[in-house]
């Protein structure tokens, strides 16, 4: 697969990776500074005035009381991180899952204009610092390992970000959400680079697993939580549409759509991959999908899928056949579009297909506020503080609703252009080293894009899994670099599974 090789047995988590005889890929100065036989004196305190500091901060919150109730588990949480630092494979896939799943769940449901530090917040900002923490301390190894170009290209992009924060509507909120993106991409290069990228993919399933189980059963037993309200006339009313652990039911869609393809494109045919997880997440993510009533997940999946169909192989062959199936499901569309967008509409209304569901007002208001700063934007995130109080808009209009126009309203037109250079110079990297799966997940984002802002606040799943296959990239086109002879190309044209 990647040319990744590991010695390793059960693991009680993941069920298929043995314990680790020697840590490679580590930095050694990190490897020396950590005793093999005891816990540092300064881990524990450090932990202790994080938990302390949580515990004040959450002190008008009923979840604080959670904290107490944890307290005894301490010692063993400590354990875990220090065997996870160490090298030890197993303790690190139960530090990773914890840290990215504290990083994309959302706990507790508040309006986007609330901002406030909370219970969530603090713990979000706890495991902020711990991906943080353990990227920088191997960041030499991540340089020295993966794609230093692209590498390069897109911590610009989000440099780029933090800086548009400093001047948005909520600087600290803009600076927290863009520091978010920077430690789950740091954070998976890290893993990619200690445990190797088999192992990546293996603890992304696991904690999207984790997501859509946790959200389906806060779906059944919390609905008040677990589902999404919405206005009907001038009542807010609950939906039988699924939000869950993810924060919204577009979240949800997304990340559900985007662990589907992981798991089916990516994880099943990894060796000693397990067929109960696959099964499990396909099932879980599937529900959670359908739950949502995404359709624009669901249709960007499909159209992931028809692309990676489309570049293994026999592409002439393919493209005519598809053409022609396109052309039979067109006609149709054509002769009758009232009752057909009528039956894809959640309300019966054809109109709500073709105005995007109301999309079209939000992406006027924008197009109309973009030339008064259309150079540097109003600052990340400042689309959650300007849009829901617009005249012409409405309170849950808290973003452009399209990805471009979410980077050129934020960050101007020096973001969108970066970001621009960085899909294109990554989709030319995945046709050069044969990287079929990250190119169709690229068509997801980029389709899904078109209705939803993407980049535009803090991390979760999609975006998790999105920078996973830019980092999976780099690390496959490290290795082709490595391997090719001085002076002859580095990679194949041809697109491989």
């Amino acid at each position: 697969m990647y040319g990744y090789h590991s010695r390793s047995g059960p693991c009680p988590l993941l069920g298929s990776m043995p314990k680790r005889e020697h840590v490679i890929m580590a930095d050694t100065t990190v490897e020396a500074s950590i005793p093999r036989n005891r816990l540092p004196l300064w881990l524990p305190i450090a932990l202790g005035a994080l938990l302390i500091a949580g515990v004040l901060v959450a002190a008008d919150e009923p979840l604080a009381a959670a904290i107490v109730v944890a307290a005894p588990l301490l010692p063993f949480a400590y354990f875990a991180l220090f065997r996870g630092i160490a090298g030890d494979f197993n303790f690190g896939a139960l530090l990773a899952t914890a840290v990215m799943f504290v990083l994309c769940a959302n706990f507790r449901y508040r309006e986007f204009a609330e901002k406030s530090i909370d219970f969530q917040v603090a713990l979000k900002l706890l495991a902020l610092s711990a991906s943080l923490g353990l990227s920088l301390l191997y960041f030499k190894s991540i340089v020295r390992q993966l794609y230093l170009y692209g590498l390069a290209y897109w911590l610009t992009f989000y440099g780029i970000l933090l800086l548009s924060a400093t001047y948005a509507m909520a600087p600290l909120h803009g600076a927290v959400s863009t520091i978010s993106l920077i430690g789950s991409f740091l954070f998976l290069c890290y893993l990619c680079v200690k445990y190797g990228p088999e192992r990546l993919i293996e603890i992304l399933v696991w904690t999207g697993l984790v997501m859509c189980v946790g959200s389906l059963a806060i779906y059944l037993a919390v609905p008040e939580f677990g589902r999404m309200r919405d206005w009907v006339g001038n009542e807010n009313v609950l939906t039988i549409r699924l939000q869950g652990l993810f924060g919204t039911s577009n979240g949800a869609g997304c990340g559900a759509a985007t662990l589907i393809f992981l798991t089916l494109y990516f994880y099943i045919w990894q060796p000693g991959a397990s067929r109960a997880i696959a099964v499990a997440t396909i099932i879980a993510a599937g529900l959670c999908l359908v739950l949502s009533i995404n359709r624009m997940a669901m249709g960007s999946l499909f159209l992931s899928g028809v692309v990676y169909y489309l570049v293994t192989g026999n592409f002439g062959r393919k493209l005519v056949t598809l053409f022609a199936l396109g052309v039979l499901a067109v006609v149709p569309i054509l002769l009758f579009p009232e009752e057909i967008f009528g039956l894809l509409s959640r309300s019966g209304n054809a109109e709500e297909i073709t105005s995007g569901t109301g999309r079209n007002r939000i992406w006027a208001v924008v197009l109309e506020l973009v030339p008064h700063s259309w150079m540097l934007g109003y600052g990340y995130a400042s689309a959650q503080h300007i849009l829901p109080i617009h005249p012409d808009l409405f309170q849950a209009a808290a973003h452009a609703h399209n990805l471009y126009l979410e980077m050129l309203f934020g960050s101007g037109i020096i973001g969108l252009l970066i970001l621009v250079w960085c899909i294109l110079t990554t989709m030319v990297l995945a046709v050069r080293v044969g990287g079929a799966r990250e190119l169709a997940l690229f068509t997801f984002f980029l389709t899904y894009g078109l209705t939803e802002p993407i980049i535009g606040g803090t991390t979760y799943l999609a975006m998790i899994i999105w920078q996973a296959s830019v980092v999976l990239l780099f690390h496959r086109a490290k290795q082709l670099e490595r391997r090719a002879p001085a002076g002859e190309p580095s990679s194949s044209p041809r697109l491989a599974t």
